[in-house]
């Protein structure tokens, strides 16, 4: 019999995968992990550790209800929604797609050809120095994340293939130590012969430009992030030569590559990032300030959606929230004490009870100063909200704050699971 059925729309589609991604979020039985209690110190001298949440139950339902509030658009979308993975290996093979294991295998053979020349004729009898093909490439990489799941990042690589029984035997079944240790160095992405001229133009990543910007394709082109985005930076620990590393000492590995990660609040999924290679690298010819040019070069994939944006108070500004209002895009954050726009009634005093809040209202801005404790205030910016709705309760937390403690850790949770993945100097 002939199928009469028509195919369904895009629209269609996406709102199948809306209505299964709500029923299946509101049947979890679960409760997510607790957020941070606390607001981030990394830019603010005073401690606000009295802002803490009451209560596990409490926050989590009210978490719930700020993810639902909004029309829910969460969605596999692209070939994600086409092909229904079932493995994570097949999740992951969206993400690095055979295209750039192509790209790997031909410029790592490259350099494994002329590292093979300091061997001489020994080359033909050494094995670990042959060239490397998609299959081994894979078993390469499926051993580091094995030994970010085994948090072996801090643990030196030889220990892994011991053999007095504290190795782990997958690692010594799948390759040499010597082999890991050579594709380790022999690692490359791009064309080395026109990296200068790459470089040249402008292009200043370019020995991991094109693989990284091919990830983030990717990314945008298989998930629909939820209406709560956050902003914030990551830092990838590491030590060697760069040109852009940074030192950031309020973070856990202090020196690394400063990347900026535009998130789901909820999912913690990348969305959107680059790396950040200095202030001047970004044309501004309306002379933004550099934060509000990060922003909205990261927010780029969701312009005009009506998601929120949660940042912190590196990012925050009166500037940031109008140039997204432009962008049909809402902001909430903290805000610096600095801040010329701030009334004077907002920032710390004497006269100011704890536990009390002050808000100030425009047609599309609120900002609030809350008291925590004597002589302390936290300063909150928001295009979001537009009431002065406190939750009762013995913290007497306002509503904007309470939201940006459900929405600000995405990046944070995000540079957690990405810490725990190796990074080898050999």
């Amino acid at each position: 019999m002939m199928d009469n059925r028509r195919p369904l729309t895009e629209a269609e589609l996406l709102r199948e995968a809306d209505d299964a991604y709500i029923s299946s979020y509101e049947s979890e039985t679960d409760t997510e992990e607790q957020e941070d209690e606390h607001f981030d110190q990394s830019n603010v001298e005073e401690d606000h550790r009295d802002t803490e949440n009451e209560t596990d139950d409490e926050n989590t339902d009210r978490n719930k209800q700020y993810f639902l509030r909004r029309t829910n658009i969460n969605a596999v979308i692209g070939e994600a929604y086409r092909n229904k993975p079932s493995k994570p290996v097949d999740s992951w093979n969206l993400l690095f797609d055979e295209h750039m294991l192509d790209i790997v295998v031909e410029h790592t053979n490259e350099r494994i050809t002329e590292m093979a020349a300091f061997y001489g004729d020994q080359a033909l009898s050494c094995q670990f120095t042959n060239h490397i093909e998609k299959t081994e490439l894979k078993a390469f990489i499926g051993l580091l994340l094995l030994s970010g799941a085994f948090k072996s990042h801090n643990e030196d690589v030889s220990s892994l293939w011991a053999t007095n029984l504290t190795g782990r035997d997958i690692f010594r079944v799948t390759m040499t130590l010597k082999r890991f240790c050579f594709l380790c160095s022999a690692l490359r992405f791009d064309d080395s012969s026109t990296r200068a001229d790459r470089i040249q133009n402008g292009d200043k990543l370019a020995p991991i430009s094109e693989l990284f910007n091919l990830m983030i394709v990717n990314s945008q082109s298989n998930y629909s992030c939820g209406e709560y985005m956050t902003i914030d930076e990551m830092l990838v620990g590491f030590r060697g030569r760069c040109r852009y590393k940074m030192y950031m000492p309020n973070k856990p590995n202090k020196y690394g590559l400063k990347i900026m990660c535009l998130c789901d609040a909820k999912t913690h999924y990348l969305l959107n990032a680059f790396i950040y290679a200095g202030k001047d690298t970004s044309p501004n010819p309306r002379k933004l300030a550099v934060p509000t040019l990060n922003v909205l070069q990261l927010v780029q994939p969701i312009i005009n959606s009506n998601r929120n944006i949660t940042g912190d108070n590196w990012f925050s500004s009166i500037e940031l929230v109008n140039e997204l209002k432009k962008c049909g895009l809402t902001y909430t954050g903290t805000l610096r004490k600095n801040k010329g726009e701030i009334p004077t009634e907002f920032l710390p005093n004497n006269d100011r009870p704890a536990l009390s809040t002050m808000f100030g209202f425009t047609k599309d801005l609120t900002i609030l100063s809350y008291v925590p404790k004597k002589r302390k205030s936290v300063i909150m910016l928001s295009s979001l909200h537009h009431s002065d709705e406190i939750i009762q309760n013995e913290k007497r937390l306002p509503e904007i704050i309470d939201f940006y403690n459900s929405t600000k850790g995405g990046v944070d949770s995000l540079d957690q699971k990405v810490g725990f993945l190796p990074k080898y100097k050999l």
